[in-house]
């Protein structure tokens, strides 16, 4: 099953995919929504890093013309597939996070912003203090 993302920056998306190749995981997916949007979409283009076999690539997925409109019930059901939330960028409030724990999965944030207010490192998340690479996949 792939593991994959919600929430953060084009550039923070690399930092992540850089983290799960130095963790040595087979395949993995970086997503987020165009820019603009905060957070994948489920009507909008996202952008897609694949780690696969030591690799990353890197390209677009437009769920309209893949998947068409897809109700929050299939959102909420493939974020719950998720081993994991990861969110590289500082955030407000944490509403991803939020959306991740709802979804039964454990984010694993920044520590900063809003990610200090929803998350209790070690058990209701993991939290990273610098955004690097290696930080990230400690916390993973």
């Amino acid at each position: 099953m792939p593991r994959c993302t919600k929430g953060l920056l084009l550039e923070d998306g690399e930092l992540i995919a850089q983290a799960l190749v130095e963790l040595g995981h087979a395949r993995a997916l970086v997503v987020h929504g165009a820019p603009g949007m905060d957070e994948l979409s489920p009507m909008a283009p996202s952008e897609v890093l694949e780690v696969r076999d030591g690799g990353v690539q890197r390209y677009t997925f437009d769920p309209a013309e893949t998947l068409g409109w897809q109700p929050d019930a299939a959102v909420r059901e493939a974020l719950s597939a998720c081993e994991a939330v990861v969110i590289a960028a500082e955030e407000d409030f944490g509403l991803v996070a939020v959306e991740a724990q709802a979804s039964g999965r454990p984010p694993v944030a920044f520590a900063a912003g809003g990610a200090l207010e929803t998350i209790e490192d070690g058990v209701t998340g993991y939290l990273f203090a610098a955004q690097t690479p290696e930080a990230i996949a400690e916390a993973m």
